[in-house]
């Protein structure tokens, strides 16, 4: 309760003094402190007495409808000052029939059952009701601005009258009618609910009602515009209980249909570049299967065939028996180094204990060792410290399928590689002066398109640059994301 205590401004309208005498009586009785206590016996008497001395509480016991002007004014002049109004009647049938301009005063009383004790409280809750009018207010202030700034649906919905006032541009934008402000009843809301959506809404809606044990609720719907498409819409209300009792609620309707489409599509497109990543790995994996069959199968399996052959006529030729297992066992020798090559372009170097950058100048040796390629690396702007292994694995993976590429393809005496570091990307180059490509003609072969898929892991970018007779030249770029540095 507020201002029981520090003392009241009332005023009384009130056409019979003995009536108004009695009505004091009650005052002192409750022990009603009082500043300012005001008797009119008209309805425009009432109106001039507000304008000059606005009161903290009005008793009428004088039946609206007699003259409507004066009603109308009065009534607007207490609404914007948030004055609850207590009306006072003769009779029930007075109350029935003679009140119709006052549409939800604070209180009611009869005169037959006035009392110090009724009066105080209905004092004490007339002014508990204007206090949660004038909070309600500044909330209503509050989401109006928020529906001026900003393409929202704010809504006020009476639950126990089942009507609401929609009103925000987003009843034009968002919802396709040509109004502002719109009048509806509860009915409206739940038909415009989505099939799908509305059981699971209103199931959850009515559980917080019944509950009472919480103030705001949120949803997120699909509702049909006025041209009967539905669009998705992000709900959120603020929940005002009377007795734990839900009485009103407002909120508002923010329409979130191109961020939600947006992120789907979004969704979709991770899924499908998910996809093509998995089908690349497997590619791979094929090809990695392919090139070590055809290894073993050019290579080894015909070193060790040729062993087996010398090795089954040393045991029918005693006299060359040692000449021919020396032979036998220079091709075994061989297999084994074949072998020893293959595992080691297989197995993954050790990055963790030599680092990215020993790990690619160890793999340039091997190559140089055994192709007439000179490898030239400048890794000197480079830093590896805080790149997870991956990442750094990825990077070496591009090098070695590139220089394969090369190897196999380009006929280069000479390659370059770069690689180094600035505050926010990675830069990898591999160029070669071999015979080179057209771009445009040339299609797309396993070996690029697998570097493109590691790439993507990484949400990096590949550029290929290429003529013939020109050389080529591999371009990557890797942005510093959390995904490429160490957690």
């Amino acid at each position: 309760m507020i201002r029981l205590q520090e003392g009241l401004r009332v005023l009384l309208i009130e056409s019979r003094q003995e009536d108004k005498n009695y009505f004091c009586e009650l005052l002192q009785a409750g022990k009603i402190e009082m500043t300012n206590f005001t008797w009119v016996k008209n309805i425009e008497a009432a109106v001039q007495e507000v304008k000059i001395n606005l009161p903290d509480i009005l008793f009428s016991a004088i039946p609206f409808n007699q003259n409507l002007a004066a009603d109308i004014e009065l009534i607007a002049l207490i609404s914007n000052a948030n004055t609850p109004l207590v009306m006072i009647s003769s009779t029930d049938e007075d109350d029935n029939g003679r009140h119709d301009t006052i549409d939800h005063p604070h209180d009611r009383l009869f005169k037959k059952d006035l009392s110090s004790v009724l009066l105080k409280k209905s004092i004490g809750y007339g002014l508990d009701r204007a206090k949660t009018g004038a909070q309600l207010k500044e909330i209503i202030e509050r989401f109006d601005l928020l529906a001026k700034a900003t393409n929202d649906i704010v809504w006020d919905w009476e639950l126990t009258k089942r009507r609401a006032l929609w009103m925000g541009n987003g009843l034009e934008s968002s919802l396709g009618y040509n109004q502002r402000t719109k009048k509806v009843d509860a009915d409206f809301w739940e038909k415009g609910l989505h099939p799908e959506d509305k059981e699971r809404v209103t199931k959850k809606l009515n559980l917080i009602f019944q509950e009472a044990l919480h103030n705001k609720w949120e949803d997120e719907y699909r509702f049909k515009t006025q041209s009967g498409e539905y669009k998705i819409f992000y709900d959120r209300g603020y929940i005002i209980y009377e007795d734990g009792k839900p009485v009103r609620m407002i909120g508002t309707m923010e329409d979130i249909t191109t961020r939600v489409l947006l992120e789907r599509k979004l969704e979709q497109e991770s899924l499908l570049k998910q996809k093509h990543i998995a089908e690349a790995a497997v590619t791979a994996q094929e090809k990695e299967r392919t090139e070590i069959g055809k290894e073993l199968h050019d290579n080894v399996n015909q070193l060790l065939s040729a062993s087996k052959l010398y090795i089954d006529a040393a045991a029918n030729d005693i006299a060359n028996n040692a000449q021919l297992l020396g032979q036998a066992s220079g091709f075994i020798k061989n297999a084994i180094e074949e072998i020893r090559a293959l595992s080691k372009v297989l197995h993954a170097p050790l990055i963790t204990e030599l680092g990215l950058c020993e790990s690619i100048n160890n793999l340039s040796n091997d190559i140089m060792m055994v192709n007439e390629l000179q490898i030239n690396i400048d890794h000197s702007d480079f830093t590896e410290e805080g790149l997870n292994e991956n990442f750094k694995l990825t990077i070496y993976r591009i090098i070695q399928e590139q220089l394969t590429n090369i190897l196999k393809h380009a006929r280069a005496t000479k390659s370059n590689i770069l690689l180094s570091t600035n505050e926010n990307d990675i830069y990898l180059e591999v160029n070669d002066n071999g015979i080179g490509f057209d771009i445009s003609k040339k299609r797309q072969g396993i070996g690029l398109s697998n570097i493109q898929s590691r790439v993507s892991m990484y949400e990096g970018t590949v550029e290929v640059f290429s003529g013939p007779e020109k050389g080529s030249k591999l371009s990557v770029k890797f942005p510093l994301s959390e995904a490429a540095l160490t957690v």
